[in-house]
């Protein structure tokens, strides 16, 4: 590439490309650096000015695909997030897998008496004799944030169920936390407002070293709709399965055949999902 390009972003604003931005994604989908640069070679040379960041991440992934499909899946990771909807309740399942990794008891869809109304919860988490109220905002697209009012709401539900287990002996201190996750991003309002209310703010990109991208990398849960050898209907059999995450694959391949997998398809799909889950990244 002779003359940088400027490239469209999602909420229509312009960026100069940027071949390193390019390659640190694909590495971090634990793709061969070989196969980083072959890839990275054929985008710069298809380049156009203004093409969006969406065109690229699709050529990105195709071609990733066509090497490793195991890789192509964790480069996926995002727009597989945005798959588990559209009203978002296999997201909450999939925040509650993630936590359940971090060592907490979890319950997805319970309804909690507060002091003033009841209030449906979508995940109860508990630690270390702590509750906590995780509230999950799944968005469609990725130019939608989840804004101050979202945030300030949770507050509010957390605080009169808080305040409700507070007429019961010894259970108001356990309630610990307002836990929002989401995977878009917050308005920098909704992260001032979460900091100064001691809440706990879970997005795509915060908290550094915490954010969803970071912990779904650690802990290698990505979901089934990240397989790119599922097609669009099975993925949706199998998220109202209750089946959210790609490990859980291997343990029940019956679930493929009550999709409709079967042989050389269904051997595709077990061994994509072995790959996502073997790729080790630091």
């Amino acid at each position: 590439m002779t003359s940088p390009i400027y490239i469209t972003k999602a909420m229509g604003d312009r960026e100069l490309f940027s071949r390193e931005k390019l390659e640190d994604s694909l590495q971090r989908s634990g793709a061969q650096s070989d196969t980083v640069e072959r890839v990275a070679d054929a985008i710069e040379a298809k380049l156009t000015p203004n093409m969006s960041t969406k065109q690229i991440y699709r050529m990105a992934f195709r071609l990733l695909a066509k090497e490793q499909r195991g890789s192509a899946a964790r480069y996926n990771l995002k727009s597989a997030l945005f798959q588990l909807g559209p009203q978002g309740y296999p997201f909450e399942r999939y925040v509650a897998k993630i936590l359940e990794w971090g060592g907490y008891q979890v319950t997805v869809g319970s309804t909690l008496q507060g002091h003033c109304v009841s209030h449906e919860v979508d995940v109860l988490a508990e630690k270390d004799d702590r509750w906590y109220v995780v509230e999950c905002k799944f968005h469609n697209e990725q130019y939608l944030k989840t804004n101050v009012q979202t945030i300030m709401a949770a507050k509010a539900r957390f605080e009169d169920i808080r305040e409700a287990r507070g007429e019961l002996q010894d259970s108001k201190n356990k309630f610990s936390q307002s836990w929002v996750v989401t995977n878009t991003k917050f308005t920098g309002q909704a992260l001032q407002f979460g900091q100064c209310s001691h809440m706990e703010l879970v997005s795509w990109n915060h908290p550094k070293g915490g954010s969803l991208r970071e912990l779904i990398d650690r802990s290698g849960l990505h979901p089934v709709t990240a397989l790119s050898s599922l097609s669009s209907s099975q993925k949706t059999f199998l998220l109202d399965k209750g089946t959210v995450l790609c490990r859980e694959l291997g343990k029940n391949p019956t679930l493929l055949e009550e999709a409709g997998l079967t042989g050389k398809k269904l051997e595709r799909v077990l061994n994509e999902s072995k790959a996502v889950c073997e790729i080790g990244l630091s």
